[in-house]
């Protein structure tokens, strides 16, 4: 049975001390992707690839991740996958839903699981993970002391789907989620509001934790689009509050 774990941006950290591994040595597995210098994006699907270089008595293999380059930590992705065809020369793969762990420094790790010696496969090297969105910043601090945070996850690629989220807003209170095709600022409500000119506006509002998360279709592009959130917000200045704005980009 495959133990699958996934750990986002916050929960990176505390995986990371789960587990400390003995280290194995390497030449006889071989990771073919990712290898070194791609970037994948957050909440997307990647598929790592590993070959056999040496066959030996292999009970599974493990997979691994590290934000912080060849030294670690490194967190599991995927412990105990099945063996399946050990023969030198043997390719396997597993799909990877990438953290939301932004780093320009990650590596993969593959672990040939033996029956007495372990061998290793890694990134040659370092690979990027990046937001789904381009913060365009020009948020606004609210009357709660935040600055509504409007971010995006997921694949957009086709067959993908990914998640609009808004944290740190006000609760239950009348929102417009603001869409354009251009970042233009242009001054609105004590703030900047960059979609101008506007091409949508869709009105919420916000659940009492004081955001929101929306599902966002993948496989529309090739197409970007600005958006940035406006809000209702008595402690404001004019009594507007607004969140970043984010730059959204289907391959």
């Amino acid at each position: 049975m495959i133990r699958h774990l996934r750990a986002g941006c916050r929960s990176a950290v505390a995986l990371s001390t789960f587990f400390t591994l003995a280290v194995p040595a390497s030449a006889h597995v071989d990771l073919d992707a990712p290898f070194g210098g791609e970037t994948l994006i957050c909440g997307s699907t990647f598929s790592v690839q590993w070959h056999v270089v040496q066959e030996h008595d292999t009970a599974n293999w493990d997979l691994y991740y590290s934000v912080d380059g060849i030294g670690g930590p490194w967190v599991p992705i995927a412990l105990d996958i099945p063996k399946g065809d050990t023969s030198t020369g043997a390719v396997h793969t597993f799909a990877w839903t990438v953290p939301d762990s932004v780093t320009s420094t990650a590596r993969v790790r593959v672990v040939q699981d033996n029956g007495s010696q372990d061998y290793e496969g890694v990134s040659g090297t370092d690979f990027a993970i990046v937001p789904l969105g381009q913060d365009l910043g020009f948020g606004k601090v609210g009357g709660n002391g935040e600055t509504p945070a409007l971010s995006a996850h997921g694949d957009l690629g086709p067959g993908g789907a990914g998640t609009l989220t808004l944290e740190d807003a006000p609760a239950s209170t009348a929102a417009l989620i603001v869409v354009g095709l251009q970042s233009n600022p242009t001054a609105f409500g004590g703030g900047l509001l960059v979609p101008v000119p506007i091409a949508l506006v869709v009105p919420l509002t916000t659940d009492p934790a004081g955001g929101f998360a929306l599902p966002i279709p993948g496989g529309v592009g090739p197409a970007t689009i600005v958006t940035q959130v406006a809000l209702a917000d008595a402690g404001a200045s004019e009594g507007t509050g607004l969140s970043n704005a984010l730059a959204l980009t289907w391959p």
